[in-house]
């Protein structure tokens, strides 16, 4: 599966790329995935990732921030 659009940036040491539109592909098993969103109560868009063995619910605008400004605190 090709990007949808635009660069694609690793998330932290994890197997997911994220690109400057909120996009996030898992490459888990050596294919991209484009994985689905959920809005959460505040309206925003998350996503469940898997890190340090963790599911773990990021909102992706603080995913986005991260990968492409360094962490945030």
């Amino acid at each position: 599966m090709h990007a949808k659009r635009g660069m694609y940036v690793q998330f932290r040491n994890t197997p997911y790329l994220v690109n400057e539109y909120g996009d996030v592909v898992s490459t888990w098993y050596g294919e991209w995935k484009h994985l689905k969103q959920g809005t959460a109560t505040t309206g925003y868009p998350v996503i469940t990732l898997k890190v340090n063995g963790k599911s773990k619910r990021i909102d992706v605008h603080r995913l986005v921030a991260e990968v492409w400004f360094g962490p945030t605190t």
